[in-house]
């Protein structure tokens, strides 16, 4: 899945940017120095209700000590009465009310419902399409700000959304130390072929399957859903209900795969 390029954000953003008390300010003034979440939302909306005070207080909490989070909000609200209920009750700042333009902006990010949280940093570089799931779990922000694709051992709940937010690579060993840095060494191997690509967003993570791990834990969900044996490698894309396994574990078998991922030309098998 490629991400938007960065003249077609500022193209969408040549409006000036209002807070709620009428004051405008330049998108240049408002990006600058800031990590930028892009919000998408609506008063209507029951979901939106319910992420919004979560947004609110990790906004309040990353910002506690000095500004560094800027909130640019897109409101897909049915009506100017609506926008103004819900806009007034925001202490973000956002593009006057244009229905059409935010559903717009929202398709440049694939975004097919709301809410939806897009992270960028300041050069409006692309660091998670799906930040909603970390804020809705990472309550105290110890990962602000959220960058998708990472590198290592999948064993949080943390880890497990981030597997479920966007497409990830994993790989299940067993206990042993030796299978583990074998794992791990391979990964990150690839993983470093990729990870400074602005188009790619994808983790890859290693699974230790351990025979005492409690069924509910969401790392091992996924584990018992997609994998189920260890010394499996998997192309997990739980947004498609699909996954590809690895017919060859090497790291030129894997970059070659995921690259046909990338262009939309690898054959997924979809989950059961």
């Amino acid at each position: 899945t490629a991400t938007p390029p960065t003249d077609l954000i500022t193209d969408l953003l040549t409006d000036s940017i209002q807070d709620n008390k009428g004051n405008t300010f330049k998108p240049e003034t408002v990006i600058s120095n800031n990590i930028v979440g892009l919000f998408f939302s609506a008063h209507w909306c029951p979901p939106c209700k319910r992420f919004t005070p979560l947004l609110l207080n990790l906004y309040d909490l990353v910002n506690k000590n000095e500004k560094k989070w800027e909130i640019i909000f897109f409101s897909l609200d049915r009506n100017i009465d609506e926008y103004n209920q819900y806009f007034a009750t925001l202490p973000f700042k956002g593009p006057p009310f244009n229905i059409k333009k935010a559903k717009k902006m929202a398709r440049r990010f694939f975004i097919s419902g709301i809410p939806a949280l897009v992270m960028m940093n300041a050069n409006m570089d692309v660091l998670n399409l799906n930040a909603r799931t970390h804020v809705e779990i990472d309550t105290k922000a110890e990962l602000f700000p959220w960058k998708a694709g990472f590198f290592g051992e999948m064993k949080s709940t943390h880890d497990a959304a981030f597997a479920i937010a966007h497409p990830s690579v994993i790989y299940a060993t067993s206990t042993s130390k030796e299978e583990i840095a074998k794992a791990e060494t391979l990964l990150k191997e690839v993983y470093d072929s990729f990870k400074n690509r602005k188009d790619v967003l994808m983790n890859f993570f290693y699974y230790v399957k351990d025979p005492n791990t409690l069924s509910t834990d969401p790392c091992e969900e996924i584990y018992q859903k997609a994998i189920d044996k260890i010394g499996v490698c998997i192309l997990f894309d739980a947004k498609n209900s699909s996954k590809y396994v690895f017919e060859k574990i090497d790291k030129t078998e894997m970059r070659d795969r995921i690259q046909q991922f990338l262009s939309d030309g690898l054959k997924m098998e979809t989950l059961s």
